[in-house]
């Protein structure tokens, strides 16, 4: 048996290992951003308010006391960011509200760097 007979399996398998572990680790962010998106959609819905997000600006405050007074539920949450020019490709995962009154309002979030909290990049009603 000559070398190439060995290293050539032993290279596809590290391969398939390196491929399985990418997709592993892409579905994990996946999932945390959408659990963490639900936390935040949840939170708003109950307070206005969440500790899972760095920062809720006054205008965004101000949205949401307006939009949740008739009482609101998460329509959706979406991975990724939206076509322009709403999104920019900086976001990471949006959430989609809707209420009573048939009104909808959608924020565009990404992790922060250094916290498990999530920036509200924007919002707007689609």
């Amino acid at each position: 048996m000559n070398k190439s007979q060995i290293i050539s399996p032993l290279i596809a398998i590290g391969l398939f290992a390196v491929i399985c572990a990418l997709i592993v680790a892409r579905n994990e962010r996946q999932g945390f951003l959408q659990r963490r998106a639900a936390a935040v959609g949840h939170d708003l819905i109950m307070t206005t308010n969440s500790l899972n997000l760095v920062l809720i600006g006054p205008h965004l405050q101000e949205r949401l006391n307006q939009f949740l007074a008739n009482t609101g539920r998460v329509a959706r949450i979406a991975l990724g960011d939206e076509p322009p020019p709403i999104g920019n490709g900086e976001a990471a995962v949006r959430i989609f509200f809707d209420n009573q009154k048939a009104e909808r309002l959608a924020l565009r979030l990404r992790p922060d760097s250094d916290s498990a909290q999530l920036h509200v990049l924007g919002f707007w009603s689609p």
